[in-house]
């Protein structure tokens, strides 16, 4: 489901995907991001999906996944398969 981060309703998850991306000096691009979950009883949480770009070039950065406890750049491939995907570590 495609989620709306400019609307205040969204305005919690806006900041917490920019608080958690500028640890990996990333801003998610507002307008293109998705929501997937939560699925009880196997996935009771929700993953993020969306576009970004570097923070400070706003050049174009990676599609990623962002899951309660890890970031993944998953190209252009499956978010739930983060064994084919690149951990995004914190920079600082």
């Amino acid at each position: 489901m495609f989620i709306d981060l400019a609307s205040a309703e969204n305005g919690e998850v806006r900041e917490m995907l920019e608080r958690r991306l500028a640890r990996r000096n990333l801003v998610p691009v507002i307008e293109r991001w998705e929501v997937h979950g939560p699925h009880y009883p196997d996935m009771p949480y929700s993953v993020y999906i969306g576009v970004t770009e570097e923070l400070q070039s706003h050049e174009p950065g990676p599609y990623v996944a962002v899951y309660p406890k890890a970031i993944y750049d998953i190209g252009f491939g499956e978010w739930w398969n983060t064994q084919e995907a690149v951990r995004l570590h914190v920079e600082k």
